[in-house]
């Protein structure tokens, strides 16, 4: 359960890291989601950077994923980090570090219980499923 979960927030974190590259001066990335990038304002030449990283870390996950490596996944990630480290500045890296811990919080709170708290089926509905008739 845990590996599911941290390959989850990797692959968030890769789409991500991602929409600079789409919409960087969009507030919206691609399908609707937050572009932590938009707020912090990288211009043209980090942009190019974290493109670079980011295809770098995705061909190192690729990688790890295939040998289901979780120690070679947790290296990646931080490797993408630690990138990112030297291609923003600390306040840029502040903010960036601030919308991805408010991006997970969020989505926390709206993976919970589907659609309050009821299954897609048709019990959920108030009715019973029914039974083909041989007939």
């Amino acid at each position: 359960m845990k590996q599911i979960k941290l390959i989850a927030a990797f692959l968030v974190i890769c789409a991500f890291a991602l929409s600079p590259l789409q919409a960087a001066d969009k507030k919206q990335g691609k399908g609707g989601r937050k572009n932590p990038f938009a707020e912090v304002g990288i211009d043209k030449e980090q942009q190019k950077k974290i493109g670079e990283l980011r295809k770098s870390m995705m061909g190192d996950m690729k990688k790890a994923r295939e040998a289901k490596d979780r120690d070679a996944m947790k290296a990646a990630q931080k490797a993408f980090q630690d990138g990112l480290a030297k291609i923003l500045d600390k306040e840029q890296l502040k903010k960036y570090q601030d919308i991805m811990a408010q991006m997970r919080k969020n989505r926390g709170a709206k993976g919970k219980g589907g659609a309050k708290g009821k299954g897609k089926g048709d019990k959920a509905k108030g009715g019973k499923k029914k039974k083909k008739s041989d007939s």
